[in-house]
């Protein structure tokens, strides 16, 4: 059996299919009926299966139809006769084009290839989703399927086939952007997946799939963890410290591979520099070493060394933390070349200074060969372009009085000259903190990433919702290309990849 979607959709029946999660709801009633109207029109014209099983689902669809137009028993229609036509798949699979490549988008979205993987064994009670249309740039999805985490941690080997069953089991397979490739590969696994009785054992499949395409397991991949805003000492980070460490657990067992994972923390580590802060920095970093990742990337922010938006006497206790110019990770070819942004007294917004640009340029060229054939990444706490404000986002008093005019200010006093010298080094990725807002924006072909509060520490404008925030970054030097996921816990508590849940993931090439 096959179907027609685009991603959006596809994640919400992968939901909707597996009987061991609950159906999310859209974003309103009116969207969710309007959708289930689409869905049901248009499904015998994206469904491909055999000749009988066409026959005995259309007759099927005309009450459904009739009560969708009428709004009468929409759920109990809609969902019954759905969740029992579909209850039986021993597996699912999902056809991801890469998003940036034409020809073998134009092949994995064609539904002449979806009818060809289907004809291998028309009567197969598995399911192949296949998207409309190549995905967007930037992916934005709610409430989702465990399954397609597995899809987005692999975002920089798309295009790809994802699949998974009920037990919960899933695996992705690489394709290739090479046409022929992707049929071979294509009818190589549906063919294999034909042979199966009842469920397939996927992780045998995998295994079996990249040693028959000779495909190595090794690569020249590593994955940042990106956090910011810690702001321990205050309140709300003491309550919620346990959290954070627990959803930090559930990102390396989504991992579940030995992926080297470097944590970055953009600043803004301690609500006021003291010692007892300093302290629960230090306890943080114990964990963060306690977990096997390598060494923590961490640049200092405006709360790193001010008491209520002042110079303190006491901000030599930040300079107790353990911050360099540059982090060479040699067995990775990456540098992460990092920004003093408190400079100069400009702390809410931010300054860097000549000083530091000739610090950090000597600190470079004092490793040319390095610098010319690492993979170089920007960190600073403030932010380099200006930010927009989203609409979850409770603005503070002064940014209330001024307005617009505060917001066009958002940018480092000196983010000009900042731009400049990141062109002139040839950095293509900048990672940042400070506003509580996880962005990612693409500034003159550089990936500008922003992490939320860690913490959680926000002013939320809905009632018991807060965005603990934390970045999953994939670099892929092999491939030339780096995926960003935005990941954030909504409801204290609720889970990162509940319905209480978002995320955005972008996958771009970078050299």
């Amino acid at each position: 059996m096959g179907l027609r979607f685009n991603l959006k959709s596809a994640n919400w029946l992968s939901n909707f299919l597996d009987p061991t999660k609950i159906t999310p709801e859209l974003s309103n009633k009116f969207e969710e009926l309007e959708t289930l109207k689409y869905f049901v029109k248009n499904f015998t014209n994206n469904y491909y299966t055999s000749q009988r099983q066409h026959y005995i689902l259309e007759r099927q669809l005309d009450n459904l139809r009739y009560n969708l137009e009428n709004e009468a028993d929409l759920y109990y229609s809609s969902y019954t006769f759905l969740k029992g036509y579909f209850r039986n798949i021993p597996w699912i699979s999902l056809l991801l084009p890469s998003g940036k490549d034409r020809d073998s988008d134009e092949l994995l979205t064609s539904p002449n290839t979806l009818k060809t993987l289907v004809s291998i064994n028309p009567e197969d009670p598995g399911l192949i989703l296949q998207l409309e249309e190549p995905p967007e740039k930037i992916i934005a999805l709610e409430n989702i399927f465990p399954a397609f985490k597995l899809s987005l941690s692999n975002h920089t080997r798309w295009p790809g086939i994802l699949l998974w069953n009920m037990a919960g089991d899933s695996i992705f397979l690489e394709l290739s952007k090479e046409k022929n490739l992707i049929l071979e590969r294509l009818t190589w696994t549906y063919r294999e997946l034909a042979k199966s009785i009842g469920t397939p054992n996927l992780k045998s499949l995998e295994k079996k799939f990249n040693n028959y395409f000779n495909l190595s397991s090794t690569d020249e991949t590593v994955r940042i963890l990106h956090l910011s805003d810690l702001h321990l000492g205050s309140s709300i980070s003491n309550k919620r410290l346990p959290r954070i460490f627990s959803l930090i657990e559930s990102q390396l067992a989504e991992f579940a591979d030995e992926t080297p994972i470097i944590p970055v923390i953009s600043g803004d580590l301690m609500d006021s520099p003291n010692k007892e802060n300093l302290s629960n920095f230090r306890l943080f970093e114990g964990f963060l070493n306690s977990k096997g990742f390598k060494q923590p990337v961490i640049v200092l922010g405006n709360h790193d060394v001010r008491k209520d938006g002042w110079l303190w006497s006491l901000f030599k206790t930040s300079l107790n933390i353990s911050t360099q110019p540059v982090y060479w990770f040699d067995d990775y070819k990456i540098g992460f070349i990092c920004f003093n942004s408190v400079n100069a007294g400009y702390l809410a917004r931010g300054f860097i200074g000549e000083e530091e640009f000739l610090h950090i340029g000597n600190a470079l060229d004092k490793e040319k060969t390095k610098s010319k054939e690492y993979t170089l990444i920007g960190v600073l706490h403030h932010h380099p372009i200006p930010v927009e404000i989203p609409d979850w986002y409770r603005k503070s008093w002064y940014e209330r009085i001024f307005g617009n005019k505060f917001e066009k200010s958002e940018e480092l006093e000196d983010s000009i000259p900042f731009l400049a010298w990141i062109k002139a080094r040839n950095i293509k990725i900048i990672l940042h903190g400070h506003k509580h807002i996880p962005r990612v924006d693409i500034h003159d072909d550089i990936n500008i990433i922003g992490c939320g509060s860690s913490t959680g520490k926000i002013n939320s404008s809905e009632t018991g919702e807060t965005f603990i925030s934390m970045n999953l970054i994939t670099l892929d030097r092999n491939r030339k290309s780096i995926s960003c996921r935005l990941k954030a816990e909504r409801i204290p508590g609720g889970g990162i990849n509940s319905v209480a849940s978002h995320e955005l993931a972008i996958s771009r090439e970078i050299y």
